[in-house]
């Protein structure tokens, strides 16, 4: 699955998974690359009202998970920073607040094509 060297930034490769083990397995895996960073992805192809199209999944939980690692050391140190006030836990929850504020921002920026019927 290693198709490093030919690989270009925001891009990526998979691959037919030799190893489905039940429905849940994902039907494809393999890696992208985005601004620099690499992550694992798995893909499974689903049916829908359109056709077939293909979901993917482990990007945002991959960077999630990076994440969490990152920012747990600094949550206890703020929690331990006063007993009982829990400085930390408010700061990921305004940090939260703010991230999504932000996003409904930028999503309001989008516009939508209406589709003809």
């Amino acid at each position: 699955m290693d198709n490093k060297q030919n690989q270009r930034d925001n891009s990526g490769v998979l691959f037919k998974s030799d190893k489905i083990e039940n429905e849940r397995s994902p039907q494809y895996k393999g890696n992208i690359t985005v601004e620099g960073k690499d992550y694992w992805i798995s893909a499974w192809v689903k049916e829908g009202k359109s056709g077939k199209f293909m979901g993917l999944t482990n990007l945002a939980t991959a960077g999630a998970a990076a994440l969490a690692r990152l920012e747990g050391p600094g949550i206890d140190f703020f929690n331990n920073a006063s007993k009982g006030a829990w400085y930390g836990y408010k700061g990921m929850f305004i940090f939260a607040a703010v991230c999504t504020v932000a996003s409904l921002l930028l999503l309001s920026k989008i516009k939508l094509q209406k589709k003809d019927s």
